[in-house]
């Protein structure tokens, strides 16, 4: 639930922003860009923690 409320808030920014002719990196510097940025390095650094402990 929380990934679909996630994407839609980052979707709206991104309309948002390409609507004003903003560059294509600019939704990844709002609020839910950078969220969406830190949840896949948590994952990532989750993934590399374990496989290394095995």
């Amino acid at each position: 639930m929380a990934a679909l409320i996630l994407g839609k808030w980052f979707d709206s920014e991104r309309k948002k922003l390409m609507a004003q002719r903003k560059p294509w990196y600019a939704p990844w510097l709002s609020i839910p860009g950078i969220l969406i940025i830190l949840i896949i390095c948590m994952f990532l650094a989750i993934r590399q923690f374990f496989s290394v402990g095995m």
